[in-house]
C-alpha cells in the first residue's frame, strides 16, 4: 500500500500580503454573517467547519476570560479557544444579526441549519483571491506559518 499524500491548504503567509487580505476582508460588502465569518477566521484559527457551526451557547464573551468552547472538536475532545477583546467586538456586533438563532453564521435558506462549506470561499473570490492563493481552511495555514519559528517552536 502507498502512503495517501498530504496537500496543503492554499494560505497567504507574507506579512505584506497579509495586511491587504486584512484590509480586503474588512471592505467585504455582502451578507453581515460572511462579512463577519471572514473577520473571524484570521482570529480564532479554527477549522472552517467549526466557525461555520459555531452555536451562540458555546460562547461566554461577557466575563473576565471570554472563551469558545467548541464541544467534540475534530479528536473528539472539547475545543477552547480565548476570544481577543477584538473577537469579542466582532461577536457582540454579530448579535444583531443572528443572535436570536441557534447559529452564529446560519444558512440563508435554512435557518436551522449553518452556513454552507462554500460561503467563506466564495466570499474570497468576490474579494479576488483565487483557491490557488487562500482557501477558508488557509487562515489556519496561516496562523501557523507565521506564529511558529523555523525550528517548530512557537515564537
Amino acid at each position: 500500500m502507498t502512503a495517501p499524500t498530504s496537500k496543503n491548504f492554499a494560505g497567504i503567509t507574507d506579512p505584506k500580503r497579509i495586511g491587504e487580505l486584512m484590509r480586503a476582508i474588512d471592505g467585504y460588502v455582502g451578507q453581515p454573517a460572511t462579512g463577519t465569518a471572514l473577520k473571524l477566521a484570521p482570529l480564532v484559527f479554527v477549522r472552517p467547519g467549526e466557525l461555520r457551526a459555531a452555536e451562540w451557547a458555546e460562547f461566554n464573551h461577557e466575563g473576565k476570560e471570554p472563551e469558545w468552547r467548541i464541544p467534540g472538536a475534530k479528536m473528539g475532545e472539547q475545543h477552547i479557544v480565548s476570544l481577543s477583546r477584538q473577537t469579542v467586538a466582532i461577536i457582540k456586533d454579530l448579535k444583531r444579526f443572528t443572535g436570536d438563532g441557534q447559529y452564529l453564521f446560519p444558512s440563508l435558506r435554512a435557518p436551522s441549519r449553518c452556513m454552507s462549506n462554500n460561503t467563506i470561499n466564495a466570499a474570497l473570490r468576490r474579494l479576488g483571491y483565487d483557491s490557488a492563493e487562500i482557501v477558508g481552511h488557509g487562515f489556519r495555514a496561516m496562523a501557523s506559518t507565521l506564529l511558529m519559528s523555523k525550528d517548530g517552536t512557537p515564537t
